[in-house]
């Protein structure tokens, strides 16, 4: 799917797919930890319906005592990869935003710590320009293309917490010891700076369409200057 008020022609095929059909459970939750496989957060995604399409959907951070830390909340109004995206971190008042023009172009906005005012950078929206939690709904629908055709594609991440965009490339290949598990790769586009950023590394039961695991950069919690690593498991079930 893409974007839905510009191109028409690609909704229709992809009634095929529908984007409500895909393996999104109304809760799940996720696990976050360092590199050194220490603890730092936890995750509660809530799943909100308008007329068995995805509306909205709301992540909840706690730290390891279950004290709320922060919230990510993405509204697919116009686009189910690039959403109206809002992310606060309690502990420093810190806000990121992303906002949708539903014609051509998409602001990126940051609120720093003790300050009145936004920082803001816009861009210009291209069909493979992802934020929030679109990137797992642009994923799912790139991914069968991905292993059928053993093809990369283009995918832009878009992080208002640094008023940035990716160019990134992303692949997909079956897991060796589970067919039902499908390992994504996605890197900057850049060899350069590519050296210096870890590779993004997702796992999503295919079968299903769940996602399994997360691996990568993380800008939203302790990372606020670097790019840091963390890894993500992701449970329908609260543990």
């Amino acid at each position: 799917m893409s974007v839905l008020r510009l191109r028409i022609a690609i909704i229709m095929a992809l009634l095929a797919a529908p984007f409500f059909l895909w393996g999104m459970h109304k809760e799940f939750y996720g696990d976050a930890y360092d590199a050194k496989g220490n603890l730092l957060f936890r995750e509660k995604h809530q799943v909100m319906f308008d007329n068995d399409h995805i509306d909205k959907i709301r992540t909840t951070y706690y730290n390891p005592s279950d004290k709320l830390v922060g919230f990510l909340e993405s509204y697919f109004h116009f686009n189910e990869f690039l959403p109206n995206m809002f992310f606060k971190r309690y502990a420093d008042d810190f806000i990121a935003r992303c906002i949708v023009d539903p014609d051509h172009h998409v602001v990126l906005m940051r609120k720093d710590p003790h300050q009145d005012y936004y920082f803001e950078k816009t861009l210009k929206k291209t069909p493979d320009s992802v934020a929030g939690h679109g990137l797992y709904f642009y994923i799912l629908t790139k991914l069968d293309e991905m292993l059928k055709q053993d093809m990369s594609c283009a995918v832009e991440i878009l992080l208002p917490a640094r008023l940035s965009a990716y160019s990134c490339v992303m692949n997909a290949s079956v897991d060796p010891d589970d067919a039902d598990v499908v390992n994504v790769a996605i890197k900057l586009k850049n060899a350069a700076k590519a050296l210096f950023v870890k590779t993004i590394l997702v796992k999503v039961n295919r079968k299903t369409e769940e996602f399994i695991s997360y691996e990568g950069p993380n800008t939203l919690f302790y990372c606020e200057k670097l790019l840091c690593y963390i890894k993500i498991n992701y449970h329908r079930e609260k543990e």
